[in-house]
């Protein structure tokens, strides 16, 4: 019973990725003004003990108050700060690039 669960967890998340693939794939890139909001780091343990981080970046469209969420590299997500106004370039959730202040950070 326990293994279906997994299995059935999996197949959820397998589909979720693949769906937000297709999306971004068919999205246009756009620059808009925005701020982020949030930046989070994740870090997971597997069963074996390797830890992994992962990261990530919540965008505010200024224009229409949407949320964006972007998962972003380490070098980018140290670069940027919480609150900050800027341009973000994005194609669906796909971080492109965030400009603010005469600086920029890319993907």
């Amino acid at each position: 019973f326990f293994g279906l669960i997994v299995v059935c967890a999996f197949v959820v998340i397998l589909i979720r990725n693949i769906t937000e693939f297709f999306n971004n794939e068919n999205s246009p890139e756009l620059t808009q003004a925005a701020i982020l909001r949030r930046k989070r780091q994740y870090t997971t343990t597997d069963n074996n003990g390797a830890i992994s981080t992962s990261y990530a970046a919540e965008f505010e469209i200024r224009e229409s108050g949407e949320s964006i969420r972007c998962h972003i590299s380490r070098r980018v997500w140290k670069a940027l700060e919480e609150n900050t106004l800027g341009q973000l370039t994005h194609q669906g959730t796909r971080f492109r690039r965030f400009e603010w202040n005469g600086k920029s950070v890319e993907k």
